[in-house]
């Protein structure tokens, strides 16, 4: 009689349901900080896959077709020094000429994409302006290395001064391409560590108020 009595009293009853109303509580919790953490993850990867990687794609892709660009430049000025045939020589020129509007469109691109940081921005405008510089000299040497081997040469050197001042912008954005992507990727690191370490203390609080509050009971 006296348990039962005890069974119905609204004290008793209140203690039986509050381990489990603690436990879902925290329960909850640990679901929302989940749910949170996966959002932050799922967008970490998303500008990793959808904006990190086609910016370094794109700025490879512009390194690469400028050293083409560089590289034909000197065959085409050691061909004509050489007297090569004149097919062969026309042929490369139009190659040439055909890969410059090709660099400045990817340097224009570069500059135009989203989600480049601050940093990055500013040295894509000063990447953009060295690809121009660079893309312009270019056809003058091909037209005089024909007429004028010693001033097409003259001409080439000071295309090489802005080539050397495109590689330098070159590597500068690559390092702030660097940058970008680790800072992105330890967020994400330590937004899962937070979680686990969350989830962890969430836990151990939860076992705790459940044996706190199953002593109560007992009482």
């Amino acid at each position: 009689m006296k348990l039962k009595n005890k069974l119905r009293h609204p004290l008793f009853i209140a203690k039986l349901w509050l381990a489990p109303a603690f436990i879902l509580v925290l329960m909850l919790a640990v679901m929302a900080g989940g749910f949170i953490t996966m959002h932050h993850q799922q967008t970490t990867v998303s500008e990793l896959v959808e904006i990190r990687h086609p910016n370094l794609l794109l700025s490879i892709n512009l390194e690469q077709q400028v050293k083409e660009i560089h590289a034909a430049s000197y065959q085409f000025l050691a061909w004509t020094s050489a007297s090569y045939p004149a097919a062969r020589i026309d042929a490369l020129a139009a190659t040439i000429r055909l890969s410059l509007p090709k660099a400045r469109a990817l340097a224009k691109a570069m500059r135009e994409r989203p989600g480049l940081s601050l940093d990055e921005r500013m040295i894509a405008e000063k990447l953009s302006l060295s690809v121009q510089q660079f893309t312009e000299n270019i056809p003058t040497v091909l037209e005089l290395a024909q007429v004028d081997q010693s001033v097409a040469t003259t001409l080439m050197m000071k295309a090489e001064v802005s080539f050397s001042s495109l590689r330098h912008d070159m590597d500068a954005f690559r390092a702030a391409q660097a940058s970008a992507m680790a800072m992105v990727e330890k967020e994400a690191s330590d937004s899962f560590i937070r979680a686990i370490t969350q989830g962890t203390i969430i836990a151990m609080i939860s076992i705790f108020l459940g044996v706190l509050v199953t002593l109560s009971v007992r009482k």
